[in-house]
């Protein structure tokens, strides 16, 4: 399992509408050496912006593949509902890779049918949730 790099936290002023944006970043060394970080971004997005927001700054929404994943995501982020880069029809990550690890509230999805999109709260579990919701949510920078 890969061990903590760096911690830091700093202000980011996004230009055009100005907007104060609290982040806070844990870097890992993963198993195969590559480095990988993520951070929580406090500004509050739709799923879809909250993507474009990432891919713009970092490298994507954060994708949780494994256990040491999701621990490793919740360390980088305050209480609350976060955005995660998991979506539906079917379930798969951002980047098109297929669920293979799930922590769902409850052991299985729930939705209405409106809720296509997915959130992470404070136990690492995952909820569905409609995505225009507006949420902070957690990037991921570096190979996975």
């Amino acid at each position: 399992m890969g061990k903590p790099e760096e911690d830091r936290k700093h202000i980011t002023l996004i230009t055009g509408i100005v907007e104060h944006v609290y982040t806070h970043s844990l870097s890992f060394v993963s198993d195969n050496g590559s480095e990988v970080s993520y951070t929580y971004v406090s500004s509050t997005k739709s799923w879809s912006d909250a993507v474009a927001y990432c891919r713009a700054n970092h490298t994507d929404l954060a994708m949780i593949e494994d256990e040491a994943t999701n621990t490793k995501v919740s360390n980088a982020r305050p209480a609350g509902h976060i955005w995660i880069g998991l979506s539906r029809k079917p379930w798969h990550w951002v980047d098109g890779s297929p669920l293979t690890f799930n922590s769902w509230q409850g052991g299985a999805p729930f939705n209405s049918g409106t809720q296509f999109c997915v959130t992470e709260d404070n136990d690492h579990k995952w909820k569905a949730a409609e995505c225009s919701n507006a949420n902070p949510f957690i990037c991921h920078k570096g190979k996975r």
